[in-house]
């Protein structure tokens, strides 16, 4: 609640005590207690015109004090009670009386008090009404009940436990327990002093309040300036999202009320050893204004005394955030800042075994923000700025309803290594807070609660290294709400070009990318540390295109991507084509024993390589591919299915294997009558071996044909021969030959 609202039962409690204190004098001379009832209720009523006031027995003794005591006061509006006393206690020393010195003690028992705000008004506003000809004739006459003694006298009260119920426009409600509340030296020429203590507790929220100060209650009587200087002080301070209480907040607060109702003041605080901050402020038609503001916060002790855990990657040192300028909150739901900003000195950080440090600084008038950074991070430099319109209004609505900004990126000279970007990429990590899961009606939902803002982002990339090779480029993203869409990234790498296109998307559970990556003479090599472990073993100079999605949901990383690639001048390591060959020729009965050793530089090393396939995260399909080894080595071809996840679905890949070294080929010629090798590697996930019945029952039934074949031919040629001498014999021509021609073809 704001301090205003306290001000206003404050001021009406004076009031009232006030017309109970000129009812005293007369009580202790002049009349009973059932008159002195009569005329303190008349007194009340004309303070709450609109509101019912129940005033129960009054009682008092006469000694060298008058001990006055009313059993019960009740204050009702048509909305509800606003003020229940069930016993309310006075104490007047004779001589303070007849003196004009000393006080008077008011003791009130555990009142209940409920403040509740409507459209326009208050439930105080609406009992008290608004005829300030009726206000101005209340002043009068109470001028003239109290005699001029009087105002020497100092009038101390007790409230003792109170509750206040409170509804707020916002919708906001709840009972504020006070423990104590005092009022000291309440006076008409000098400054009053109160005490407030309060332990406020409402769901996971707890905390000790105490306010001290004083107000010059004197100028208000006078309608001149009402000035009051408070020092508030919050201790032990639990909230559902503090790791740890907070010790202790101060804050020193100077008012001054206008008699028109303009506020003016300044604020000064202090938390804990985190930092501190000043400003003037002014309340003026409904429209604040906060100006002369600053702030210095040092990040480390706000940590510190936030006891924020997961912030360990980051070194905080010096580092501190720097606020200045003004801001108006006005009364049309405008807000119009004039601030300028900085974190400094940079800010340093260990992420990943990705170490830098960042600097910040900024500023946000009327709607237009800007912000300026700089830093360095793995030997390189980086420089960011981010400019748009932010209207603070559309905040409540999350990023939805803002406007998009524009990012600008600038990197140069920045160091990539291998392991760091597999790292980042396809390392497994346990569940983060980013994806939390909730329970709602019994029911587990994950919630994503991380959102994009709306961005154009445009980078630009140059004299970066990346597994010591080097790239440059630039790219522009749009991003907006769970999506990130990169148009054509355009860049340079490793003597070779390529062009990417992404959309991101998150959803619920995860994260999912879809990639179109087009290759120009790019050495697959270096663009092997993004790509999934499947193509680790690939070198090159590659031409073609790169397509699918790679998504991690759940902890899970999935991907299906095509591939449409031709390579030149190449490896693809782990085939070990080398040790299967020989393994091969050793099982194979016509060429065992054949004393063939083929070449060391068949392992793996190519001149061309065509591959268009399917890559699923619990398969690869590999439509066709095309090996040619390097010259007078050998070349293949072939197509197959794996599935590298699986321990009982059984992979094949056939391959026809050409040996262009004529060591193999030779004796297939002449067993089988063919100059091709057919072979078929089956296995569970990627563990894949010859299998040589396939090979042996392939070439037997060519080693068959050829047979049978030859076995025609001799045939054919013996009837034919046969034919023409007897066809001689009964033609006697010497022409036969040409007779027959084409018969037997």
């Amino acid at each position: 609640m704001k301090g205003s609202k306290f001000k206003l039962i404050l001021i009406v409690l004076v009031l009232i005590a006030t017309g109970f204190g000129a009812v005293y004098y007369y009580a202790a001379t002049k009349i009973s207690p059932e008159e002195i009832r009569k005329r303190a209720l008349v007194e009340i009523q004309k303070v709450f015109p609109n509101a019912e006031v129940t005033l129960g027995k009054i009682d008092f003794k006469l000694g060298t004090s008058i001990n006055f005591e009313v059993e019960k006061l009740n204050i009702k509006h048509s909305t509800g009670d606003l003020l229940d006393l069930q016993s309310f206690l006075v104490k007047i020393p004779v001589f303070s009386v007849l003196t004009g010195h000393g006080s008077v003690d008011f003791k009130i028992q555990k009142p209940k008090l409920s403040y509740k705000e409507f459209k326009k008004k208050n439930n105080w506003q609406m009992a008290m009404g608004e005829n300030k000809q009726k206000a101005e004739k209340t002043d009068s006459e109470l001028s003239l009940v109290i005699p001029a003694f009087l105002s020497n006298i100092r009038i101390n009260f007790d409230m003792g436990q109170t509750n206040l119920d409170y509804y707020l426009q916002s919708g906001e409600k709840g009972t504020l327990a006070i423990t104590t509340f005092l009022i000291k030296n309440l006076n008409l020429k000098e400054p009053t002093a109160f005490e407030v203590r309060s332990n406020y507790s409402q769901d996971k929220t707890k905390l000790s309040f105490l306010a001290i100060g004083e107000v010059h209650l004197n100028k208000l009587l006078k309608g001149e300036d009402l000035f009051a200087n408070i020092l508030i002080n919050l201790n032990d301070i639990h909230g559902a999202a503090l790791k740890k209480p907070i010790q202790e907040v101060k804050a020193n607060i100077k008012i001054t009320q206008k008699p028109k109702g303009d506020l003016l003041g300044q604020w000064d605080l202090q938390f804990g050893d985190s930092g501190k901050a000043k400003a003037d402020f002014s309340y003026k038609n409904k429209n604040l204004e906060l100006s002369k503001i600053e702030s210095d916060i040092s990040l480390a002790n706000l940590v510190k005394d936030l006891g924020l855990k997961g912030l360990e990657d980051f070194k905080l040192g010096k580092t501190s955030f720097k606020l200045n300028g003004q801001i108006k909150l006005l009364s049309n739901n405008k807000i119009l800042p004039d601030l300028s900003f900085s974190i400094s000195p940079n800010l340093g950080f260990s992420i990943n075994n990705i170490k830098g440090d960042y600097g910040l600084e900024g500023t946000f008038r009327n709607k237009k923000l800007i912000l300026n950074g700089k830093g360095e991070v793995l030997d390189g430099q980086i420089k960011t700025s981010l400019n748009g319109d932010l209207n603070l209004m559309q905040l409540k609505d999350g990023f939805e309803g803002l406007s998009p900004m524009s990012l600008n990126i600038w990197a140069k000279g920045i160091k990539f290594t291998k392991q760091m970007i597999r790292d980042s990429l396809y390392k497994k990590e346990p569940s983060v807070s980013t994806i939390t899961t909730i329970k709602n009606n019994g029911v587990n939902k994950d919630v994503v609660p991380l959102l994009l803002p709306k961005l154009r982002l445009d980078m630009f990339l140059d004299q970066i290294k990346i597994d010591d090779r080097d790239f440059s480029g630039k790219l522009r993203a749009i991003t907006s709400l769970n999506k990130l869409v990169l148009r054509d990234f355009d860049f340079n790498y490793s003597k070779g070009r390529g062009v990417l296109g992404l959309v991101s998307e998150i959803d619920n559970k995860g994260i999912s990318n879809q990639i179109n990556f087009k290759l120009t003479d790019l050495d697959l090599k270096g663009l092997g540390v993004f790509l999934p472990e499947v193509f680790q073993g690939l070198e090159g100079k590659f031409n073609g295109v790169v397509k699918g999605n790679v998504s991690k949901k759940s902890d899970k990383i999935n991907h299906d991507i095509t591939v449409n690639v031709k390579a030149y001048n190449g490896k693809i390591k782990g085939l070990n084509i080398k040790e299967r060959l020989d393994s091969i020729i050793d099982n194979m009965s016509f060429l065992k024993n054949k004393n063939i050793k083929l070449p060391e530089k068949i392992d793996g090393e190519f001149k061309k390589l065509l591959l268009d396939g399917r890559f699923k995260t619990n398969n690869y399909d590999l439509k066709s591919f095309s090996f040619d080894g390097p010259d007078k080595t050998i070349m293949f071809t072939g197509n197959g299915k794996l599935f590298p996840n699986s321990k009982s679905q059984i992979g094949k890949i056939d391959v026809n294997l050409t040996d262009k070294t004529g060591k193999i080929t030779t004796s297939l010629k002449r067993y089988a009558g063919v100059e091709v090798l057919p072979l078929r590697f089956e296995g569970t996930q990627l563990n894949m071996s010859p299998n040589y019945e396939y090979t042996l029952t392939r070439l037997a039934k060519k080693a068959l044909q050829k047979k049978t074949s030859l076995a025609k031919s001799k045939a054919k040629e013996k009837m034919k021969k046969t034919i023409e001498k007897k066809a001689g014999d009964l033609l006697k021509s010497k022409d036969v030959k040409k007779l027959l021609k084409g018969f037997f073809d």
